[in-house]
């Protein structure tokens, strides 16, 4: 063919030759997938591996300080903070109110406790506070038939010693001949909901009688000598104290919690309920 405006000439047969196909070898199409899958996979193979490395090392170093607190906490557990810390008979403060005690239990325990029986171990507490402590009082809430306290289980149930210390109570008078005086000679030790608890506490300068380390039966006994006379109402609990009185020596003075039944006192020596026979 010849060009009308330019006059050159060419063969239209050999102008446009078709395309070539590309023929790949057998095989190389698979192998070109593998190769693509790499490039792909394998950033995201080498985070993801490092991620669980991070996660698998951040577990045992938790492990390890919960492990370790564990420990810590079975060794040594901490007071609770609402309560005070237990304090040695010897280190009794007059300001501090109500302190528990570091000391063994009283004896048979605070859940059958024997307030009569009791009388030596509280002695020996009172004693570390005060080496000439003396016993004024007992008292016993929710006794039962028994003779015995619960006062570990029984919220209500409680045994409570007093003591004086003839030597406060002489420094007592003597800083009131001086126009004040702010010795506390006294001292409540209390078993009450299974803790011993003590109080510094003030007594009368007017304190004249310090009463002889007192003679009783064990409380059973003493309820007992009231039944035999008939003075024993059938209740479950009684209340009431040991008190020393100057002409007849120990004395018990029970009573119904109602108050409704009048007992007598009984002498703690033999438990016969006054008038003694």
């Amino acid at each position: 063919m010849t060009c009308a405006y330019c006059g050159m000439a060419y063969d239209p047969t050999t102008a446009f030759r078709p395309p070539v196909a590309l023929r790949l070898p057998p095989g190389a199409g698979r192998k070109l997938l593998w190769v693509l899958a790499a490039v792909v996979l394998l950033p995201v193979l080498g985070v993801f591996a490092i991620t669980c490395g991070v996660l698998v090392t951040t577990k045992k170093a938790v492990d390890a300080a919960v492990g370790k607190a564990g420990q810590t906490t079975k060794a040594r557990v901490p007071f609770p903070t609402n309560l005070k810390a237990p304090v040695r008979p010897g280190e009794l403060s007059a300001d501090r109110g109500w302190q528990t005690l570091d000391c063994a239990p009283p004896p048979g325990g605070a859940g059958s406790l024997e307030a009569v029986a009791a009388i030596p171990w509280a002695v020996s507490l009172a004693q570390g506070w005060r080496k000439d402590a003396r016993l004024e009082r007992v008292d016993v809430d929710r006794l039962r038939p028994d003779g015995l306290v619960n006062a570990r289980d029984d919220e209500a149930a409680s045994v409570m010693y007093r003591f004086l210390s003839p030597s406060l109570l002489e420094e007592q008078r003597r800083q009131a001949d001086l126009g004040k005086s702010d010795v506390k000679a006294g001292l409540f030790i209390e078993i009450k909901q299974g803790a011993v608890r003590a109080l510094v506490t003030g007594a009368s300068s007017r304190q004249e009688l310090l009463p002889p380390h007192p003679a009783s039966l064990p409380l059973k006994g003493v309820l007992e000598g009231l039944d035999r006379a008939g003075q024993l109402p059938a209740k479950p609990f009684f209340s009431g104290y040991l008190i020393y009185l100057e002409r007849e020596g120990w004395v018990w003075y029970l009573n119904t919690l109602s108050r409704q039944e009048s007992m007598p006192r009984a002498r703690a020596s033999d438990g016969r309920p006054y008038p003694y026979r």
